[in-house]
């Protein structure tokens, strides 16, 4: 606790010489202005990572015409606050379905090793789940690759899951899994202060290891729309600061303010038909 009030204390003193640095790497969207980010969901509907059971939770505008499941692991949840407004923004009923830790697809043909018991129970249930509900309009979606470790045998597993939904005339929006900071991010930034962008960046070829297999598993797929970010966290390295605002929250997550500068870059890459005329005034 120490260590991350350091932090952030030292993030706020970042000077302007960083913010030009940075910028030279990556230039993520400035976060929307007026947004009440304290009223909007930030995931709390969930089936933590060792415990069996299913949840589907219904969000959102709850009279919206647009029906939009966001479903995946922490790394999707990051998400959906950002996703929360949007909802409200363009009409959408959300429904949460996740579970951490578990990567999304049919369990007959999870490979050995890559998930648990519960996550192959989870999977079985949103099998069932998806199948008895009529479909979404649009799934967002999105699976940490520290779970699946590059193992390619789970992109099947994803693919059918996917082609279940798509061939219901459900569009498929997949994120690709952020990239990863030096597990010593922290005490870097304290360490390094304003110079902490250059000095505690990790070169991108090892923040994007293990490699999302998810992603590539369903490219030029029907239905599919596929959303990579990396270039918002990092071209040849990626800092653990940018623009003044630390970006992982840990070894894995980004951080809510990031997940607030990433809000453009996820309205972009919803599909024109589900952006209804705006319910809520925006700058």
């Amino acid at each position: 606790m120490i260590l991350r009030r350091l932090c952030f204390g030292l993030i706020i003193a970042v000077t302007a010489t960083l913010g030009s640095s940075v910028a030279a790497q990556s230039k993520p969207a400035t976060a929307i202005q007026n947004v009440p980010w304290d009223q909007l969901d930030s995931g709390n509907c969930l089936v933590t990572k060792d415990n069996f059971g299913f949840t589907a939770c219904p969000k959102g505008d709850l009279a919206g015409s647009i029906h939009v499941g966001l479903i995946g692991d922490s790394h999707m949840r990051q998400y959906f606050a950002p996703l929360d407004y949007l909802a409200y923004k363009y009409h959408w009923h959300l429904t949460y379905i996740s579970k951490s830790a578990c990567p999304v697809g049919d369990p007959s043909l999870f490979p050995t090793g890559v998930s648990s018991a519960s996550c192959k129970d989870w999977n079985g249930r949103l099998t069932k789940y998806l199948a008895e509900q009529p479909p979404f309009d649009l799934i967002v979606n999105s699976n940490s690759s520290l779970v699946t470790h590059g193992n390619k045998l789970i992109g099947a597993a994803f693919a059918k899951t996917v082609t279940s939904q798509t061939a219901r005339g459900t569009i498929w929006l997949s994120i690709r899994d952020n990239p990863k900071p030096n597990n010593d991010f922290l005490a870097c930034i304290a360490k390094n202060g304003a110079k902490a962008a250059v000095a505690c960046a990790r070169p991108r070829a090892l923040a994007l290891t293990p490699p999302d297999v998810l992603v590539p598993s369903i490219k030029g797929f029907p239905n599919v729309v596929i959303a990579d970010f990396t270039n918002a966290f990092c071209k040849t390295v990626c800092p653990p600061v940018i623009q003044n605002t630390v970006v992982y929250r840990d070894h894995s997550h980004i951080s809510s303010n990031f997940a607030r500068k990433m809000f453009h870059h996820l309205e972009d890459v919803i599909p024109a038909k589900f952006k209804q005329p705006a319910l809520l005034v925006t700058q």
